[in-house]
């Protein structure tokens, strides 16, 4: 996850991937897909947060997090097959404006979905 843009952001941070001590997925994040377009199935946890009970998190202009995950631990995937994945759904964020209070939700605009939803993938 990276922040391209020129200003700070500000997400949930629940839109991070986390996994548990067995290396499972914590929610369902992924849009995974075989090569027909089919979904593959989710086998990880499901953690529902209520609204505003998860920290936010800022990333600044150029920051990134990166996570290794193992994506077999959590969906169906079989050797030898090809998959495409996404981000589901798409990180919605808040711009935060530079002030010279320093003030939280007060200097921040509306929310705003990502643009992109690229991930990069190294087989191992």
């Amino acid at each position: 996850m990276a922040n391209a843009g020129d200003q700070p952001i500000e997400l949930a941070a629940s839109y991070v991937p986390d996994v548990d001590k067995s290396g499972r997925l914590q929610t369902n994040l992924f849009k995974v897909l075989q090569e027909d377009g089919s979904p593959v199935g989710y086998r990880g946890i499901y953690v529902h947060n209520v609204r505003g009970s998860t920290p936010s998190l800022v990333l600044k202009p150029g920051q990134s997090i990166v996570r290794t995950i193992n994506l077999s631990l959590s969906y169906q995937i079989m050797p030898g097959r090809n998959y495409s994945v996404g981000v589901h759904p798409f990180i919605r964020y808040r711009e935060q404006q530079e002030s010279k209070t320093k003030t939280t939700s007060a200097d921040m605009t509306s929310l705003k979905t990502a643009t992109s939803n690229i991930i990069e993938i190294t087989p191992r």
